[in-house]
C-alpha cells in the first residue's frame, strides 16, 4: 500500500518547502523552495556556518556591483545555499528577492539580475532558478520584464484571483497561492465559508487558467498541517515543509483528488488590468487578500533583516580575529 506522499505524487509534483539538504535526501522531491525564514533557519543551523562564513568573506570585497556589503552577503548566502540544494536536486529551485524591493520594479529587475549572476558564476544555468517577487503590481511588472530576459519567477503571496490573473497577462512562470495563510485570515477573524478558503482560491485558478489556455505554473504554497495539503491534491505543484511531508509518508488513508479542470463549457470572464490603479481598486474590494500581501511582505522582510542581523553579529569578530590571526602569520614568515 502506498503512503499519502506517494500517493500524492500521482496527482500533483511535489516540492519541498526547505533549505536542509539532508530533508530534500530524504524526501528526493524534483524541486524546492526557499523563503526569507527558511534562510534565517539555514543560517542559525550550525551545518551552514562555513557557508555562511564564506559568504561574508565574499562580501567583504567590493564585486563592482555597487550594492553596499550588507546586500553583498545576502545575495551570495542565498545563492550559495541555493547551489548546494540544486547538487542534489534535478530541477529547480525558487530563491526569494530582499522584500523590501516588493513596491520598486526598477530595483527588483537589478537585484534579480544580479542573483542570476551570482547563480551561473557558481555554474547553475538560470532555467534551474525561479527568481520569488511577492504579487505586487510592482513585484508583477517586474516579473513580466525579467521572464522577456530569460529570467523565470515564482509570483509569491498571491491571495485572489486579481494577482493571479494580472499574472497570467503578464506571462509569469509560476505563481504561488498560499493556502494556510488565507485559511488562518478566514478563522481568526470569524469569516465563514462553506469550504477550505484556500482550496477555493487554487480551485478558481485553476478554472481560470484552464478556461484560458494560461500555461502559467500553480504551485499551492503556505501548509499548516497534511489536511490543507490533501485539500488542494492534483493542483500542478505543492510545495511543502519537511514535517508535513514526514506525516504523510507515515499514513497510508487513501488521497483523493480535490483540484480537478473545469466542467465541459464552463466559462469566465478574462481578466486584464491596463493600469496600477485598476489593480490596486480591484485588490483592494479583496480585504483577505489586501491584508495578507501587505502582512506577508512584512513578515518576509523582518526575517530578511534579521538574517543580516546574525551575520554581522555573530560572524564578524569570528572574521576580524581570522584576518587578525593571518596578518600576523604573514608577519612572522617575513
Amino acid at each position: 500500500m502506498m503512503n499519502q506522499l506517494e500517493q500524492l505524487k500521482q496527482y500533483s509534483e511535489v516540492v519541498a518547502d526547505t533549505g536542509d539538504i539532508k530533508l530534500l535526501n530524504e524526501f528526493q522531491t524534483r524541486d524546492a523552495t526557499t523563503n526569507p525564514k527558511l534562510i534565517l533557519d539555514a543560517a542559525l543551523n550550525p551545518d551552514y556556518q562555513r557557508t555562511l562564513k564564506e559568504a561574508l568573506f565574499e562580501a567583504e570585497k567590493d564585486d563592482n556591483s555597487g550594492y553596499p556589503q550588507a546586500i553583498r552577503f545576502a545575495a551570495r548566502f542565498i545563492t550559495k545555499i541555493g547551489t548546494q540544494l540544486l547538487q542534489v536536486i534535478p530541477g529547480r529551485i525558487s530563491s526569494e528577492l530582499d522584500p523590501r524591493l516588493s513596491f520598486n520594479t526598477v530595483e527588483t529587475i537589478k537585484r534579480a539580475q544580479y542573483l542570476i549572476s551570482l547563480y551561473e558564476k557558481n555554474g547553475i544555468a538560470p532555467e534551474r532558478i525561479l527568481i520569488k517577487v511577492a504579487a505586487t503590481w510592482e513585484g508583477i511588472k517586474a516579473a513580466e520584464e525579467l521572464e522577456k530576459q530569460g529570467i523565470h519567477c515564482n509570483l509569491t503571496l498571491v491571495f485572489s484571483l486579481v494577482q493571479a490573473a494580472a499574472c497570467a497577462q503578464s506571462k509569469i512562470t509560476l505563481i504561488s497561492p498560499f493556502v494556510g495563510r488565507l485559511n488562518e485570515y478566514y478563522s481568526n477573524n470569524h469569516i465563514e465559508s462553506k469550504q477550505s478558503p484556500g482550496a477555493e482560491l487554487v480551485q478558481s485558478i485553476v478554472d481560470y487558467y484552464s478556461v484560458h489556455g494560461i500555461s502559467t505554473e500553480i504551485m499551492a504554497a503556505s501548509f499548516r498541517n497534511k489536511e490543507q495539503v490533501l485539500s488542494v491534491a492534483g493542483v500542478n505543484l505543492l510545495t511543502i515543509p519537511p514535517d508535513i511531508l514526514k506525516n504523510l509518508m507515515q499514513s497510508e488513508e487513501i488521497v483523493i483528488r480535490k483540484i480537478n479542470p473545469p466542467a465541459s463549457g464552463f466559462q469566465t470572464p478574462l481578466i486584464s488590468f491596463s493600469s496600477r490603479e485598476e489593480f490596486l481598486h480591484e485588490l483592494a474590494r479583496n480585504k483577505p487578500a489586501y491584508h495578507l500581501l501587505k502582512d506577508g511582505n512584512f513578515k518576509f522582510t523582518k526575517a530578511f533583516l534579521k538574517l543580516r542581523q546574525v551575520a554581522f553579529n555573530q560572524l564578524k569578530p569570528m572574521l576580524l580575529f581570522s584576518v587578525l590571526t593571518e596578518k600576523i602569520t604573514q608577519s612572522m614568515k617575513m
